[in-house]
C-alpha cells in the first residue's frame, strides 16, 4: 500500500509539472469548473504507459508468429494510405482530463506569475476561534471514544474479555483557543447592459474565477459580494452573476453605490481588507459619470485596498472614457490605488490577472 501511494505521489507531481507548462492556455478558459467550483478539470497531455514490444528481428523465433502461421494474417498496424469509409487501425492519440483542486491550480498560478503574498495593510485582523483536540474527557460522542485509553483502563481494571464498564470510556476533547484570522471582502461589479456581449461576459467571469481561488488561499476569511448593472443595480447571487445575460443602459454610479451600502452595513473598515473589482467596456451615460467618480474618489478609494478596473474592449478594439475621466479627477497621492487592465480576448485573462494581483496590496 505504501508502495502504491508513493507511485500515486509521483504521478500528481507529474501532472502538476505538466499544468505548469499549460497554465497559461488553462487560466485563459482552456478548463471547466466543476463540484460547485471547488474542483477543476483540465486537459493533460497523453501520458505514455509503458508496455512490451514484440521483436521484429525475432518474429520467426521466438517472436510474435511462431511458427508457419496463416496466409494474410497482419500483425502490428497497417501503414498503407488507403481511402474509403472503412474504420482505421492506426493508433490514435489521446490526452485526457485530470481533476485538481481549484486552489493547487490558484497556486500554481501564483507562482507561474511571481504573485507576492498578499500582506494586509494595517491592523485590520481579526479574533477568531480554532478548536484543538488535546485533551480527555470521561463523556462524549462514540466517534470520538479513546479507544487506546478505553482498553487500557479495561485491562488495569481486569475485567473478563477486556469488556470495558462505562466508567471506562474515554473521549477525545478540545480546548477553544483564539487564533488570528485575516478577512477580506472581494466586491465584484459587471456592467451587464447592453453594450456588453456574452464574450466579454465570458472574460469577466473567467477573471473572477482565477481571482476569487487566489485570494482564498491568502485569507482566512473571504467574503465575496457580486453586484450587476446596466441603469440600476443590485446584489445578486454567485449563480446570477455568472450567467446573467447583457441588456439595458449604463449608469457606472449605480454599482459603486450598492457596494458603498454594503460596507457600510457589514463590513466595518478597520476589521477588513476591501477588494473592488469593477468590469465593463469603460461606456457611461455623460450625465451619470461625475456622481460614478464622486463616490469612488470621496468614499471608496480611501477605505479600499486597491481599485482594480478591466477595461474589455469590444469586437472593433474600443472602450469608453470612464477611465481616464476617473484618472483625471482622483488626487495623485490615490492614483496608485487603481490598477486599469485593458483586455482584448481571452486569451489575455492570464496577463490581466497579473496586472491586478501583482502589487500584492
Amino acid at each position: 500500500m505504501a508502495t502504491v501511494k508513493a507511485d500515486q505521489a509521483k504521478f500528481r507531481q507529474k501532472l502538476k509539472a505538466n499544468l505548469k507548462n499549460n497554465i497559461k492556455n488553462i487560466i485563459n478558459g482552456d478548463f471547466t469548473s466543476i463540484k460547485g467550483g471547488k474542483m477543476v478539470e483540465v486537459p493533460v497531455d497523453q501520458i505514455h504507459i509503458p508496455r512490451l514490444r514484440y521483436d521484429k528481428e525475432g518474429e520467426g523465433e521466438d517472436g510474435v508468429g511462431r511458427g508457419e502461421g496463416k496466409d494474410g494474417l497482419v500483425i502490428g498496424s497497417d501503414d498503407s494510405n488507403n481511402e474509403g469509409s472503412k474504420a482505421g487501425n492506426a493508433q490514435g492519440k489521446h490526452g485526457f482530463y485530470a481533476e485538481f483542486t481549484a486552489a493547487e491550480l490558484a497556486e500554481i498560478l501564483g507562482d507561474e506569475l511571481e504573485l507576492p503574498r498578499i500582506v494586509p495593510k494595517g491592523q485590520r485582523e481579526l479574533e477568531g476561534d480554532v478548536d484543538k483536540y488535546d485533551t480527555i474527557a470521561t463523556a462524549g460522542p462514540r466517534s470520538l471514544r479513546h479507544k487506546k485509553r478505553t482498553l487500557k483502563k479495561s485491562i488495569l481494571r481486569g475485567r473478563p474479555g477486556n469488556i470495558p464498564f462505562q466508567n471506562d470510556f474515554e473521549y477525545k476533547s478540545f480546548t477553544r483557543k483564539p487564533s488570528p484570522m485575516n478577512s477580506a471582502v472581494i466586491f465584484y461589479m459587471q456592467d451587464v447592459s447592453s453594450s456588453m456581449s456574452r464574450e466579454q461576459l465570458e472574460i469577466v467571469r473567467t477573471i473572477c474565477f482565477w481571482i476569487e481561488q487566489w485570494l482564498e488561499i491568502n485569507y482566512d476569511k473571504l467574503d465575496i459580494r457580486y453586484i450587476l448593472h446596466d441603469t440600476v443595480a443590485g446584489e445578486v447571487t454567485k449563480e446570477d452573476f455568472y450567467m446573467y445575460s447583457p441588456n439595458g443602459g449604463t449608469y457606472i454610479s449605480t454599482a459603486f453605490e450598492k457596494m458603498n451600502e454594503r460596507i457600510k452595513k457589514s463590513y466595518p473598515i478597520e476589521d477588513w481588507n476591501i477588494y473592488p473589482f469593477y468590469f465593463g467596456d469603460g461606456e457611461n451615460w455623460s450625465e451619470d459619470t461625475n456622481k460614478a467618480i464622486e463616490i469612488i474618489r470621496d468614499e471608496l478609494l480611501e477605505i479600499s485596498n486597491q481599485l482594480s478596473i478591466g477595461l474589455i474592449e469590444s469586437d472593433w478594439g474600443s472602450v469608453g472614457r470612464f477611465p481616464d475621466d476617473l484618472i483625471s479627477e482622483i488626487p495623485d497621492e490615490l492614483v496608485p490605488k487603481i490598477v486599469i487592465q485593458n483586455i482584448k480576448s481571452i486569451n489575455e485573462c492570464f496577463d490581466a490577472i497579473k496586472g491586478f494581483l501583482g502589487k500584492g496590496n
